[in-house]
């Protein structure tokens, strides 16, 4: 939305179908689960969806005109660090330092440094409702994850294979297009 209102990105039929097949896919996954919504976590995280979303729109468009994918998560991390130390700072008396904690820690590290070197990269190659449509797949990875590894049975198996269904149909798409 903002890609397209702000800087006149285009998306074809193809994409915006595999976009919207995508989101029906997720929502499928968790329909059984509205009842959260009376809750504020998940108004929080589509808050942060937004900023997501926005944030993912200015990006492709700054890459495409400043193509140094490690020079922008530089700025990026150096920013989010500075902002977040207040924050974190008060609680670091508070923390067990424990080599599980270091572990934990270093993983969510190698877990996020990961993650934004691929989107940026893809926010790099190709538009950006198309790569964003493509990382909320991750919510199907956890989902798939969770019920085989984890057995978590917060959705019935042929629901999780109907909306997995769905999510690759609109990344087929979203391919296509």
């Amino acid at each position: 939305l903002v890609a397209t209102l702000f800087f006149g990105s285009k998306m074809s039929l193809l994409g915006m179908a595999g976009v919207g097949i995508v989101t029906l896919g997720l929502f499928c996954l968790y329909r059984d689960h509205l009842a959260i919504w009376k809750r504020w976590s998940p108004w929080v995280v589509l808050l942060s969806a937004m900023f997501f979303g926005a944030n993912a729109a200015v990006v492709a468009e700054v890459l495409a005109r400043f193509p140094h994918i490690f020079a922008l998560l530089a700025l990026s991390f150096t920013g989010i660090f500075m902002g977040l130390a207040l924050f974190a700072l008060r609680d670091l008396p508070h923390t067990p330092w424990t080599s599980r904690t270091f572990t934990m820690l270093f993983t969510i590290l190698l877990a996020n440094v990961g993650q934004d070197i691929f989107t940026y990269l893809g926010l790099s190659l190709g538009p950006s409702p198309y790569v964003i449509a493509v990382k909320r797949m991750s919510i199907l990875f956890t989902a798939v994850i969770g019920y085989i590894f984890l057995k978590e049975r917060g959705q019935s198996l042929p629901q999780l294979l109907f909306a997995s269904g769905l999510v690759v149909t609109g990344v087929v798409l979203l391919t296509l297009s």
